[in-house]
């Protein structure tokens, strides 16, 4: 799936290498410098976090491109032909790819490059299919979760203001 687009292999090792390079720079800064940044004009402080949660931080965005990934793969057609470790290559890949171009949620490029990368295997049409229904279990249905999750948390937190809505509701109904 990765030869199919177009990388040299000397290219994808030189931007893999690069891309290391930006992570063991950034685990660097974390473990030496404690200091914190300011920037006065915006009234910003910024300081890095500590090595260990630098750390944590990459395992915990490791695990969660890893478990995106294998939600793609799961809705794939069966027989389509690509291993797990290869489906999370691609996902990153196609995943740095949009964050790189500024389209929010990457919408356009991560599908253009996931139907380049498993077209050949996968009818385009069923393809389509599969990451609309990626994109509706893997953002949707948690927004729409969180969002009924937080509507239950308002209603609970002032259930005292809507009982008196009610009652002056209910008041107004009989005066008028």
């Amino acid at each position: 799936a990765m030869a199919s687009l177009s990388l040299s292999p000397g290219v994808a090792r030189g931007l893999g290498f690069s891309l290391l390079g930006v992570l063991l720079g950034y685990l660097v800064l974390c473990a030496r410098m404690r200091r914190t940044l300011k920037v006065e004009r915006l009234h910003l402080k910024v300081s890095l976090p500590t090595l260990r949660q630098a750390l944590e931080q990459l395992v915990v965005s490791c695990l969660d491109w890893s478990l995106a990934a294998m939600v793609l793969w799961v809705l794939l057609p069966s027989g389509v032909g690509i291993s797990p470790p290869s489906m999370v290559a691609l996902f990153a890949v196609a995943q740095l790819v949009g964050i790189a171009s500024q389209v929010p949620g990457g919408l356009g490029v991560f599908d253009s490059i996931i139907l380049a990368a498993l077209t050949p295997e996968v009818p385009a049409s069923m393809l389509l299919g599969t990451l609309v229904v990626y994109r509706i279990v893997y953002y949707l249905l948690p927004f729409a979760v969180a969002a009924v999750m937080l509507l239950g948390h308002e209603l609970s937190q002032h259930r005292g203001d809507l009982s008196e809505l009610r009652a002056r509701l209910g008041r107004r109904r009989q005066e008028g």
